[in-house]
């Protein structure tokens, strides 16, 4: 029981976390940094009637339907649980907190600190076997299906989406 409620916890802070350094730090300067927020970032540019948090979530849904079906239960349900909560934590920060200007006016600090922080948070997730969605689920599925690495794939699809920023 004490397992899982630690489990619990450290599955919102991962999330928080990850949210956290992706709007505080990186979308103020529209880094993408990769991943669904880096895609979203992306798509923002063209659809900038839809917020932050609504893309991340429908990008979230998509490839959640797709990497449930082909992953597995165990990690597909912690999946599903983080990749809602991770933008309803985003559009929590930018009721909250809304932000006229940067955290800071160094581009490198804040791409720094953005990283960092979310990386710390989706450490946190995968040791709780999840992750945040997106191109973390897109990694999975073609190391399962193709035996690529998973960092290389993770790194290939990223690589895609900050070339595109």
């Amino acid at each position: 029981m004490k397992k899982s409620i630690l489990g619990f916890l450290l599955l919102n802070v991962g999330a928080f976390m990850d949210a956290a350094g992706f709007y505080f730090f990186l979308s103020p300067d529209n880094i993408a940094a990769g991943g669904i927020n880096g895609l979203a970032l992306v798509l923002n540019h063209y659809l900038p009637f839809l917020p932050l948090g609504a893309l991340v979530l429908i990008l979230s849904l998509i490839l959640l339907t797709t990497g449930f079906i082909l992953i597995g239960t165990n990690f597909g349900i912690k999946t599903v649980y983080c990749s809602i909560v991770i933008p309803l934590w985003i559009w929590a920060l930018e009721k909250l907190y809304p932000l006229q200007k940067p955290v800071a006016d160094d581009l490198l600090i804040q791409m720094i600190f953005g990283v960092i922080i979310s990386s710390i948070g989706l450490a946190i997730l995968f040791n709780q076997n999840a992750s945040s969605g997106g191109t973390d689920i897109a990694a999975r599925i073609l190391y399962k299906y193709h035996s690529l690495d998973l960092g290389k794939g993770l790194f290939i699809i990223d690589f895609f989406i900050v070339v595109a920023a």
